[in-house]
């Protein structure tokens, strides 16, 4: 399967048509050889929304260590997989394994390996990156200042 037919599947997985079922997907396994194991694996991801609105219908998803992408059309359950995949909400059912962390099971140790940045993120406009950073720092429990701040100023 190439990259785009690989891509297109995923989004069908994500977004689709209202009339048919999601598709179960193969693994999506680009530029892996078999030995190594997935960074992220996600089987059977489901999500639906108090309105009735479905965002995840039975997502699989196999993603090897590397960088790659997410696209789709506004509604495509893109944010809803992040928001998921980041622990930020439960999914109805599913499961997702990040490495040997049970996402689900052991949402904490995610934490300390994944940062996650939406692409609205709201910032207070007069505060500096470095303030920011801080201030993120301390919300993520960080509170000795010497600790923080040589982490910061890294």
């Amino acid at each position: 399967m190439g990259t785009t037919q690989a891509h297109s599947s995923i989004l069908r997985s994500l977004a689709p048509d209202s009339h048919k079922k999601a598709r179960s997907l193969p693994p999506f396994t680009l530029g892996m050889t078999g030995r190594e194991k997935n960074m992220l694996e996600l089987k059977g991801l489901n999500k639906t929304y108090g309105n009735k609105v479905k965002a995840l219908d039975g997502v699989d998803l196999s993603i090897p260590k590397g960088m790659f992408g997410l696209l789709g059309p506004n509604g495509a359950g893109k944010s809803s997989l992040m928001r998921t995949i980041a622990t930020l909400q439960a999914p109805d059912s599913g499961s997702l394994m990040f490495g040997d962390i049970d996402i689900l099971k052991n949402p904490h140790a995610l934490r300390g390996q994944l940062g996650y940045l939406p692409q609205d993120f709201g910032v207070y406009p007069r505060m500096s990156a470095r303030a920011m950073l801080d201030h993120l720092a301390v919300l993520k429990g960080l509170t000795n200042n010497k600790q923080r701040k040589q982490i910061v100023e890294t």
